[in-house]
C-alpha cells in the first residue's frame, strides 16, 4: 500500500532480518587479517592507525597509542564451535584483545604477559560460540603507551 504524505510517499513493508555466515578465506575469518590495505574491515577508533613501520608482515601494521585507541571487526559465526583469536604485537604496553556478543563479554586475555617488547610476539584467545550471531573482535591497549599489531586472525579449530 502506497500513501502519499503531501511531501513524498509512504509505504507498508516489511524487513525481514537474516544473519549471514561469515565465509572464511583459506580458513581465515577476520577480512584484511594482515592489514594489507587500508580498508573498512577493521574500524579504527580513537587514534588507531594504519603505519608502515614496523611491520610484522609488509606492507602495514595498526599502531594503538593512547588509552582508548582501538581497532574493532564484526564477524557472524556460527554456533557451538570452538574459534582461536590471535595477533602478532610488540611495543611499550600490553596488548588486550575482547571478544563480544552484543554486551555480553566472551573471552579477554587476562592470562596473557602484559607487556609487549621490542620483538614481535604472539597472543591469542581460544573461546565457543554458544550461538550463531554477530561477535565483536576489538584489540587495544590500556596504557598511553604504543603497541603496534600486525597479522591478526580468528579461526575454526
Amino acid at each position: 500500500r502506497v500513501q502519499s504524505t503531501g511531501y513524498g510517499f509512504v509505504d507498508d513493508c516489511f524487513l525481514k532480518q537474516y544473519i549471514v555466515l561469515s565465509r572464511p578465506s583459506n580458513g581465515e575469518y577476520f577480512r584484511n587479517n594482515k592489514f594489507d590495505i587500508k580498508t573498512a574491515a577493521w574500524f579504527n577508533i580513537n587514534g588507531a592507525k594504519y603505519v608502515s613501520s614496523p611491520t610484522f608482515n609488509p606492507p602495514y601494521a595498526v599502531e594503538l597509542n593512547g588509552k582508548s585507541a582501538r581497532m574493532l571487526q564484526n564477524v557472524v559465526l556460527e554456533r557451538n564451535t570452538r574459534f582461536r583469536f590471535s595477533c602478532f604485537a610488540r611495543g611499550e604496553g600490553p596488548l588486550q584483545m575482547f571478544v563480544f556478543r552484543g554486551h555480553t563479554l566472551i573471552v579477554r586475555n587476562t592470562g596473557l604477559p602484559g607487556v609487549v617488547r621490542r620483538s614481535w610476539s604472539w597472543r591469542g584467545n581460544v573461546f565457543r560460540t554458544r550461538e550463531k550471531g554477530q561477535y565483536e573482535f576489538i584489540i587495544k591497549t590500556n596504557y598511553n603507551r604504543k603497541v603496534w599489531v600486525d597479522q591478526c586472525s580468528l579461526k575454526k579449530l
